[in-house]
């Protein structure tokens, strides 16, 4: 975890399993917390949305050029 001026990074890492096409996807990700007053007051998370886009509908993560 990083604390900067209100803010928590924390780094994490995921495995989901995709419907239709049953693909599992394994990937890494970051989550921004704003804390004010001790509490959250708002929330991100950063994460690999083709590689998510991709796995859904079932496509390879890579694609080599033509």
């Amino acid at each position: 975890m990083v604390e900067a001026d209100g803010r928590v990074l924390v780094p994490g890492w995921y495995a989901s399993r995709f419907q239709p096409s049953g693909q599992v996807l394994e990937s890494e990700m970051i989550l921004r917390f704003t804390v004010v007053g001790g509490l959250i007051s708002d929330y991100r998370v950063f994460e690999d949305s083709l590689g998510i886009t991709r796995t859904y509908l079932g496509e390879p993560l890579t694609t080599t050029p033509a």
